[in-house]
């Protein structure tokens, strides 16, 4: 990660765009800045990027930009990296396609694929990293752990946290997931707050034509170079 600002320098230097703005960090969520938000929202926003993405409205009204383009819908949907390839070549019976996508030398691809067919099924519920959210988080929890249990909110939490780990094809995923309704809370979060700045947001990869492309796309070209 400490890499990457440079290499987006390089690659803005190569096609020849000069202007560039780099942020490494976002800023905390303070009063001033929620009381920000709820001005220009009307009500608490529901997702998080809405306000710490201030800092770029910010950056557009300083330099004068007033259409602001944005890269969501890409890791959703159209440049989304196929996670659940392996699993449904494997459901698939494609042991071909499966072999093509195992990583490293020929002779360790045989054991990678026995590993492969013997934990098949083997789909947790829920994501790992948020697991150790989760268990991080619940001590910190202002509902009494009675309440907690009679109104069995762990499993809600669970549940909503599950992200990836359920799911064993790629399209299942997209649309069962990722264009769920945090899509349309995202759009009208974020639309309202760079409004608020003076800013127009555009919203090109969720554009109808290319997700029907993306869900089109045979499964095994999802996950190649």
């Amino acid at each position: 990660a400490e890499q990457e600002p440079g290499y987006i320098l390089e690659t803005s230097q190569y096609l020849r765009i000069v202007h560039n703005c780099l942020v490494t960090w976002l800023p905390g969520l303070d009063d001033a800045l929620l009381d920000r938000g709820l001005a220009a929202l009307g009500y608490p926003e529901e997702n998080g990027s809405a306000a710490s993405h201030e800092i770029f409205y910010r950056e557009c009204k300083l330099r004068g930009i007033r259409t602001l383009f944005s890269g969501f819908g890409g890791d959703e949907v159209v440049t989304n990296q196929a996670q659940h390839l392996r699993r449904e070549l494997l459901d698939d019976g494609n042991w071909r396609g499966l072999w093509g996508i195992l990583p490293g030398h020929p002779l360790l691809k045989g054991p990678r694929l026995l590993k492969a067919l013997l934990t098949r099924n083997r789909s947790s519920a829920l994501h790992p990293v948020m697991l150790t959210y989760l268990r991080r988080h619940q001590p910190h929890f202002i509902v009494r752990d009675a309440a907690m249990a009679r109104f069995d909110l762990v499993r809600g939490i669970r549940d909503s946290l599950g992200y990836s780990a359920p799911y064993r094809r790629i399209n299942d995923f997209i649309l069962e997931n990722r264009l769920s309704p945090q899509v349309a809370t995202r759009l009208e979060n974020c639309t309202l707050m760079a409004a608020y700045h003076g800013v127009e947001y555009r919203w090109p990869l969720l554009d109808t034509r290319l997700i029907q492309q993306y869900l089109s796309t045979p499964s095994i070209e999802k996950g190649g170079p």
